[in-house]
């Protein structure tokens, strides 16, 4: 199947790292390390829902994905 060199979607790992850098951003970093701390701990911690919901998100957008084929959605001009 062809699908867009960039499919986000269909990668479970950028939603993880939306997660994290919604939690982290919040935070006060003020070092390299102190960032690099956040990034540890925050990837630590990450529930079991969250990435329960990112394989159930998978689930549900894959068949969506095949039964178009892989196309891009269509843009209103």
């Amino acid at each position: 199947m062809t699908h867009p060199a960039n499919s986000p979607d269909l990668n479970p790992i950028e939603l993880i790292w939306a997660y994290m850098k919604a939690r982290i951003e919040g935070l006060e970093i003020k070092s390299q390390q102190d960032l690099e701390d956040a990034i540890f701990e925050t990837w630590e911690k990450i529930p079991d829902r969250v990435v329960q919901n990112c394989i159930d998100h998978l689930r549900e957008y894959l068949p969506r994905v095949i039964e178009v084929d892989g196309a891009l959605p269509s843009r209103a001009t």
